[in-house]
This record gives C-alpha cells, sequence and structure tokens, in this order.
C-alpha cells in the first residue's frame, strides 16, 4: 500500500540530520505561524534547523517569539571546490595532511608542472538532507532564495506542504490539502505524528505560532476558509495553551501609526462600481514611503475594506511597487478571485488571491484588471465568476 503524504512527510524528517524551511516572501501570518511552529518542532526532535523567508518581515509580527532567529538568506557549510585544470599536467597522485589548522593538499603530477593558473576556486551548494516549502504554490514565489540557489532546490529532496488551489506539486513529496483552511492547520497533524515517536512535543508557543496561521487565514474565523474542522483545531490548540488574545490584540485590534496612516491614504482613494460589488483603491510607492507602512499593513486594510464596505462583493488592492504594480483581490463567498489572478500569472485561494504586473504603472494595472473584471461580472466571457 502506497504512503500517504504525512507518511511519507514524516519518514522524510526522520532521516535527516539538517533540515531547511523556507516559506514565501512578503509573508502572512501562516507563513511565519507555520515556519515558527514546525522549526521549534523539529529541534525539539533533534534536527538542526535553518529558517528562511525572502525580504523583510512584516512588524505586525514582530511580537511572535523566536521571530529574530528567521533569516532572509542561506547561510550555513558549503562545500569548498578546487579545480585543477590539466592542461599542462597530468594528475599523478594526490595526498594531504593536516599541519599547524592548514591542510596541505600535494599533487604530483606525471610529467611537466603545474602553475598557480591551472588552479581555481568555486563554492558548491548548501549541504542540507531536506527542504521543506511551506504556503507557497509555487517556488518562485521564494522569492530571492530560490532565484539565487534553484539547482539546490532540485538536487534536495523537498517537501511541498501546502493549501493553495492550484499548487503546482514541485516536491518530491507534495501534502497538499485544499480544504485546509491553513498549513498551520495542516501541521498540527504533523507534530501528532512526530509526537507518537517522541512524546510532547506541543507547547504554548507552538500553539500560539499555529493558532496564528488559522486565525490570519480564516480572517479571525469570518471567511469560507472557516470549517469546522479549522474551529476544532483551534480549539485543540487554545487547549494546548495558545494565546489567542493576544494574536488578537496584536493582529487584529491594535494598529501602528503608519498603519493608521496608509488607511488613511487607502480609503481617500476608494472607488467602487456600486452595481457589480467591486471596490477598489491604490497605494503609490510614495504613499508607502512618506508612512512607513508594510505590507502587513496592507492586507490587514484589505481585508477590512472587504468586511466593512456595504455592498463589497470583490475588492482589489493596487500597490506600486518596483518598475511593477501588485494587485491584491479579497471576494466573500460565490466570487473566485483565484481564477482572476491565474490569468495574470498569479494564484490564491477562491476568496484571497493575488499577482504582480511587471513593467505596468498604477493606471494601466487598473485599466486591465477592472476591464477584466466587468467582462467577467457582466457575464461577457464563458468563464463566469458568479
Amino acid at each position: 500500500m502506497d504512503l500517504t503524504p504525512k507518511q511519507q512527510a514524516t519518514a522524510a524528517i526522520k532521516e535527516a540530520k539538517r533540515i531547511l524551511i523556507v516559506s514565501h516572501s512578503e509573508p502572512d501570518g501562516d507563513a511565519l505561524g507555520s515556519l515558527l511552529a514546525l522549526s521549534a518542532v523539529l529541534k525539539k526532535t533533534g534536527k538542526e534547523v535553518i529558517s528562511v523567508i525572502s525580504g523583510p518581515i512584516p512588524k505586525i509580527f514582530n511580537f511572535l517569539p523566536n521571530v529574530e532567529t528567521i533569516k532572509d538568506e542561506l547561510d550555513g557549510s558549503k562545500d569548498f571546490i578546487i579545480f585543477l585544470r590539466e592542461e599542462r599536467a597530468k594528475v599523478a597522485r594526490l595526498s594531504y595532511k593536516l599541519e599547524n589548522e592548514r591542510l596541505k593538499i600535494v599533487i604530483s603530477p606525471k610529467e611537466g608542472n603545474f602553475s598557480p593558473e591551472d588552479v581555481n576556486f568555486a563554492y558548491g551548494h548548501f549541504n542540507y538532507d531536506l527542504i521543506m516549502v511551506l504556503d507557497s504554490d509555487t517556488l518562485e514565489r521564494l522569492g530571492a532564495i530560490y532565484r539565487e540557489n534553484t539547482e539546490m532546490f532540485y538536487k534536495t529532496d523537498l517537501i511541498n506542504l501546502d493549501h493553495h488551489l492550484g499548487n503546482a506539486y514541485f516536491g518530491k513529496i507534495n501534502w497538499i490539502e485544499e480544504n485546509a483552511s491553513s498549513v498551520c492547520e495542516i501541521l498540527v497533524s504533523l507534530v501528532e505524528a512526530l509526537e507518537s515517536e517522541h512524546g510532547k512535543i506541543m507547547d504554548g508557543e507552538i500553539a500560539t505560532a499555529l493558532l496564528l496561521g488559522i486565525m490570519t487565514d480564516t480572517n479571525l474565523f469570518q471567511n469560507q476558509a472557516t470549517t469546522s474542522k479549522s474551529l476544532t483545531v483551534a480549539a485543540q490548540l487554545i487547549a494546548a495553551g495558545a494565546d489567542r488574545d493576544l494574536i488578537a490584540k496584536k493582529v487584529f485590534q491594535t494598529h501602528s501609526y503608519s498603519t493608521l496612516k496608509i488607511w488613511g491614504k487607502i480609503l481617500s482613494k476608494l472607488d467602487s462600481y456600486p452595481a457589480m460589488g467591486l471596490v477598489w483603491s491604490e497605494v503609490s510607492k510614495q504613499d508607502l514611503d512618506l508612512t512607513g507602512a508594510d505590507e502587513g499593513a496592507l492586507t490587514a486594510a484589505l481585508n477590512d475594506l472587504l468586511y466593512t464596505t456595504e455592498g463589497a462583493k470583490i475588492v482589489i488592492l493596487f500597490s506600486e511597487a518596483n518598475n511593477a504594480t501588485k494587485v491584491s483581490l479579497r471576494s466573500i463567498e460565490g466570487f473566485d478571485v483565484a481564477s482572476i489572478a491565474q490569468e495574470f500569472g498569479g494564484g490564491g485561494h477562491k476568496m484571497a488571491a493575488g499577482f504582480k504586473m511587471s513593467g505596468l504603472g498604477l493606471e494601466e494595472a487598473k485599466r486591465l484588471v477592472l476591464q477584466r473584471l466587468k467582462a467577467i461580472i457582466l457575464g461577457q466571457t464563458e468563464e463566469a465568476v458568479i
């Protein structure tokens, strides 16, 4: 009988000693919560763990224990490779020994001689036994860590653990649960599987990190991702010591001055097609620079717009980036924004998705996206959203 993805993942973790955990750039609560929780869990089982996310972490999550341990680039040991060209001479023998903390390598030629110009040096890949990619439907979403180390991701055993629709199944092991509210929800069953061998692992900090992912991806249990299972798992985590009140206060009830300032910018530029339930706004790079707001502030504003704007069925936020416009979408049940995002090269969930339009400014991006959404909502294509 074939092993389930959970059984395969558990077996791979058992065999590995040095594990790299990564999640997508511009992380949300599920990405950070799952990464921090899994890192703590694996360390309790005796693994050496390196946790990496490309780029900055939203300030709203600074309250999380050990968030400062997350690196923004790979580090650790690499192979140091010495190349020797044999154009001048051929190698007859090679020997080495350690003298006074210096490695002496002796290469004896068959005939002729080698010269310093024949020698080159290079670094190999980082040495990991296993890579675990969390909450990412494609490797490209990992950002610079993937772009700068692409070959490593294909040469190292990789577990792809995700809940997004349309995941690219890029791992050796693909543990994908599209009906799960979050990766944090999925990880609870992995913790239980590891506890069967290692004894009690779950503690208050791990439970809080996991509950964060569930609460943020369900928007405080208000969106379609909320299921009887997610509520049951959340209750289980609270019983295990998760600090629900801390998450609610830090993420949903308390906002920094920079967050409130960017909300003011967003509200001042709010526009809509009321008959279609379509609401949108925009944020320029100047707005972000002046307010000091980060990705977490934009996500919070987007979610609040959906649930507090009368008649809103689809909410879009256009934000200016370096030579690109980022488009974030949220919707109520019955409006599949993931399919729209996929048309523009992005992805996500049915009710929360996004994409980036490289080389386009805010105005052109708005024109193209709103034109497409109006066409779909009005039923001018075969791909009806409603």
